[in-house]
């Protein structure tokens, strides 16, 4: 490998492409290759996935035929929300955010006006296990965990976290989560025992029949369960 000092020294004549990475120590080019970042965001794509499975299970469900609190923890840029206040608002639901980062949760409010959305919703400053945030989940009939805890709560912290949000949700309301919460709570030490005593699995959105080929695999699965 050589340094890099200009664009000549990224070109790569094997694969007649340019480096697009370079290491910020040695400056080489050679031997660095991209990471895969785990969003914390859906695409627009995912977003409408799960909206349309939502509205095509929400009978069998049992979800209430309108004024249905739909709560996603850690909502960031309100995308989840926003999606699902607009791709449902024939079912009347309430989108509600719960935002520790005080900076997203205006943003996303913000945004829900920009667009003729607040009226149908709305986004909390909060931890999730703080009162607001449980008030908020208490009163769910969907409740979306996307890449949360696991990557913005120290870890030893997230068996109490999990705990007191578990606690909180009522029986029957709708949890979609990713990971699945058999990869997460069982790396905190629940075992399928205790999680079958606290939700059934009840489907999976994009979910691919394992054919790396299905445009589906590319996408984020979500994890669907009712709490019992």
């Amino acid at each position: 490998g050589v340094g890099v000092d200009s664009a000549d020294d990224l070109f790569d004549a094997s694969q007649a492409a340019y480096y697009e990475y370079v290491c910020a120590h040695c400056r080489r080019a050679d031997g660095v290759r991209a990471v895969h970042i785990i969003s914390h965001s859906l695409s627009p794509a995912e977003i409408t996935s799960i909206v349309a499975w939502l509205d095509g299970q929400w009978a069998a469900l049992g979800l209430p035929d309108s004024g249905a609190p739909l709560v996603d923890v850690g909502s960031r840029f309100g995308a989840v929300v926003l999606g699902a206040v607009r791709g449902l608002s024939h079912r009347g639901i309430e989108g509600i955010g719960v935002e520790a980062n005080a900076y997203f949760a205006g943003l996303a409010g913000r945004t829900a006006a920009r667009y003729g959305l607040a009226d149908a919703a709305r986004f909390v400053e909060a931890r999730a296990e703080s009162e607001a945030g449980l008030a908020e989940l208490s009163s769910a009939s969907i409740a979306v965990f996307n890449n949360v805890f696991q990557f913005f709560v120290p870890r030893d912290d997230q068996p109490e976290v999990w705990e007191t949000v578990s606690s909180a949700l009522k029986p029957g309301t709708l949890v979609l989560s990713h990971p699945s919460l058999e990869l997460v709570l069982g790396e905190l030490g629940w075992s399928p025992e205790r999680l079958a005593e606290w939700v059934r699995p009840v489907g999976v959105i994009n979910g691919s029949d394992g054919d790396d080929d299905d445009d589906e695999a590319e996408m984020t699965r979500m994890y669907a369960y009712v709490v019992c």
